[in-house]
């Protein structure tokens, strides 16, 4: 297999319920994916469990797309017959799963004898314990994550939450560097100062504390952004005056260069590709020290690093870049650095390269 001029790579992702949008999973997919063709040394395809706009975009793109149209209900049961059906058509050195849904299927599609000689690597992009049932089943992902040849998280401090067998590494998320960014638009000295927010509309990522910021800062030239989408969208429109919804951006880049300040106030967090996409723009960061963030992020050095859950102290590190331009100039120049040395998309890619040559199949 290693002397294949291209190693034949799929792509099995869950979780995609015909949605109109992508979000961190998806969107790790859809770079990853794009790099690893540009490269010329992988032949990516892409196999979902149920259609939605990865499948759409990748197809556009032309890729090799294809749903297995599984049933959420019988999801597991339905989605065995497909794949083994999938792989025996179109045979693949690499199966590359992502999220606790499909991951749990490789792994049982493996014993079954239904991947023989292909290696399986699982991508645990974050274990969400919002519901019983997302707790029974990320538990389950965890436990069984020997038998994969290896597994990945974008978040090191995931590492501990694996069985201390099996074969593991930490990669952390990435973005292209190479499209083209936009600069800032032009403002007159009694323009407003634009602080901004990019990602899932909900309490979760901290849509709560900033829309209760907004509502007791005293600065009238401070304005207040979200774009995004989700359950609180209509509570981020009926806000105030000094805040602005501005819809969900395919391209984050337009958003981001109307920005002054990029806040992420997430409860929970791994490795945001919206964070990573702020810190490409050279933006003055403010967020809060939860998953993978400050891994990234160093507080004074490259953002002001804030707890999670504390309005107060977020309000504070705005007012703090509202006043001293030259700090936050300095923090988005240095978060830049960091995101050039750590974060672009072709260490993302090498690193999976690398894991996918050096990965020992299990029987």
């Amino acid at each position: 297999m290693e002397h294949q001029t291209k190693l034949r790579v799929a792509h099995l992702v869950d979780g995609m319920d015909g949605q109109d949008h992508l979000w961190g999973k998806e969107r790790v997919v859809l770079l990853l994916m794009r790099e690893q063709a540009r490269s010329g040394r992988i032949d990516p395809r892409l196999i979902t469990f149920s259609a939605g706009s990865l499948a759409t975009t990748l197809a556009e793109d032309g890729f090799d797309s294809e749903s297995l149209s599984a049933v959420r209900s019988h999801l597991f049961a339905s989605t065995f017959g497909p794949l083994r059906r999938s792989l025996a058509r179109r045979p693949v050195d690499v199966i590359h799963s992502h999220g606790y849904r499909a991951n749990i299927v490789a792994k049982l599609l493996r014993l079954m004898n239904g991947m023989r000689g292909v290696k399986l690597i699982s991508t645990c992009h974050g274990w969400d314990a919002m519901t019983p049932n997302l707790r029974f089943y990320n538990t389950i992902d965890r436990l069984t994550s020997p038998i994969s040849d290896m597994t990945v998280v974008p978040d090191a401090t995931m590492l501990a939450s694996l069985p201390g067998i099996g074969r593991r590494r930490y990669v952390p998320n990435a973005v292209d560097e190479r499209a083209p960014l936009l600069d800032p638009e032009p403002r007159g000295g009694d323009g407003p100062f634009v602080v901004g927010t990019l990602g899932r509309v909900t309490a979760h990522k901290g849509i709560l504390e900033f829309l209760e910021v907004a509502k007791s800062c005293e600065d009238p030239s401070i304005l207040f952004t979200v774009a995004g989408a989700g359950d609180l969208t209509q509570r981020v429109r009926d806000a105030g005056p000094n805040v602005r919804y501005l819809g969900y951006f395919t391209q984050s880049d337009a958003y981001l260069a109307g920005l002054d300040v990029y806040v992420q106030a997430s409860r929970s967090e791994g490795l945001s590709l919206s964070l990573l996409e702020a810190m490409r723009a050279g933006k003055p960061i403010v967020a809060t020290d939860v998953g993978g963030t400050t891994e990234a992020l160093t507080d004074g050095d490259n953002a002001l690093v804030i707890p999670s859950g504390k309005p107060a102290a977020l309000r504070d590190a705005l007012l703090t870049l509202r006043r001293e331009p030259a700090l936050a100039a300095r923090l988005g120049a240095n978060a830049r650095s960091r995101f050039l040395s750590d974060f672009r998309i072709e260490r993302q890619h090498q690193r999976y390269l690398d894991i996918y040559r050096s990965s020992r199949y299990v029987s």
